[in-house]
């Protein structure tokens, strides 16, 4: 049996239009994106605890399950902070976080942890059987994409995910498959 998991990368918030390291931010009311698909609504719909992601659900009119997995990587002291004050306020460390996937001196989670965190959660997705509809974060469905593709840590940096995009993968019973990154919809 087939499963699909459909990412949902929530819309624009304070923090994206800032170019600041994600807090737990709400989304901004005139960047809400599309409307979901209408057979999203008779999917299992989770989402992470965070608000941008459960207003998404709201948004889209689902019964979303709250997973706490497919919560925001934690950016620690630095959350709500903009990048060019991290950038200039404590420049080795940023270099660290940006080229070292296992830099945690901000305080927070490292990209290995979150890489760790999605390759257990896939596991868990894979062997429902179910489709999923997840609403997620940017850096959740990276680390994802990284995972299924087999990527180094180095290649989260190269994929883009923009808010309110939709990302599709599926799984054979074997391996997962990318089947579209990054879509408006």
């Amino acid at each position: 049996m087939t499963v699909v998991l459909t990412l949902v990368s929530h819309g624009a918030t304070t923090a994206s239009l800032r170019a600041a390291f994600p807090a737990d931010d709400s989304l901004l009311d005139n960047k809400v994106p599309m409307m979901a698909p209408a057979g999203w609504r008779s999917r299992h719909c989770i989402c992470s605890p965070m608000a941008a992601c459960l207003q998404m659900a709201q948004h889209f009119g689902l019964q979303a399950r709250v997973e706490p997995d497919l919560r925001d990587l934690d950016h620690g002291r630095w959350s709500g902070i903009e990048i060019a004050a991290v950038a200039q306020s404590t420049p080795e460390a940023l270099e660290l976080w940006v080229n070292q996937p296992a830099f945690r001196d901000h305080g927070g989670e490292s990209r290995d942890q979150l890489a760790d965190r999605m390759a257990a959660w896939l596991d868990r997705v894979a062997s429902d059987g179910n489709h999923v509809v997840a609403i997620t974060h940017s850096a959740v469905i990276r680390s994802i994409v990284c995972r299924v593709l087999g990527a180094p840590p180095t290649a989260f940096w190269l994929i883009d995910i923009a808010p309110g995009t939709v990302t599709d993968l599926r799984h054979d019973g074997r391996r997962w498959a990318l089947r579209r990154l990054n879509c408006a919809g």
